[in-house]
């Protein structure tokens, strides 16, 4: 079932287990996500158009170090011109998300991630948490059953299922025996 559009409610052996439909969501495109990109093994999805996005000044050192980065995430964007990127392609994972605003999000995960330290792994991990986050199923979505439970079996097959990469929560259980005690069963 369902609780507000966006807590999956569900049984296992322990008891009953809301799931943050989201934060879970989250999890399993970091997951996936993250092995592709440090595999190599990306896939990309080429825009219909090209979009010229404009760099300000403190965006273009950040590219022109981060390119490969980008590169290995699945975006195809080359310097275009003096200050703009040409944007030709995206990693298919998150074709449903503007392509412009994500770029420009990543762009500036990787600015805030440079600046506390230097090693790619972090920034790498910045960027594709914030990515995960954008192309995440959102909360207030109605999800059919099937949904619900290809969600649910692809959260089991996650290395940390308990919590969203931003740490949050994704999931709450109630096991057997609070729910007895509370109608006093006990």
């Amino acid at each position: 079932a369902q609780v507000r559009d966006s807590y999956i409610v569900a049984e296992d052996h322990g008891g009953v287990v809301l799931i943050d439909q989201h934060a879970a969501h989250e999890r399993v495109l970091f997951e996936r996500f993250l092995a592709a990109a440090e595999d190599g093994r990306v896939e990309t999805q080429r825009l219909a158009f090209p979009i010229i996005v404009e760099l300000s000044a403190h965006d273009q050192p950040v590219f022109d170090e981060e390119r490969d980065e980008f590169r290995r995430l699945g975006f195809l964007a080359e310097p275009f011109g003096d200050g703009s990127v040409r944007l030709d392609g995206v990693p298919v994972v998150f074709a449903k998300v503007d392509p412009e605003s994500l770029f420009r999000e990543l762009l500036g995960e990787a600015r805030e991630a440079r600046s506390t330290t230097a090693a790619s792994v972090a920034v790498r991990h910045r960027m594709i948490t914030t990515a995960a986050c954008k192309a995440a199923i959102k909360i207030r979505r109605p999800m059919t059953v099937v949904e619900m439970q290809g969600l649910l079996d692809d959260l089991a097959e996650v290395a940390n299922p308990t919590t969203c990469p931003h740490g949050r929560p994704a999931q709450f259980r109630l096991t057997v025996e609070e729910i007895e005690r509370a109608f006093r069963r006990l």
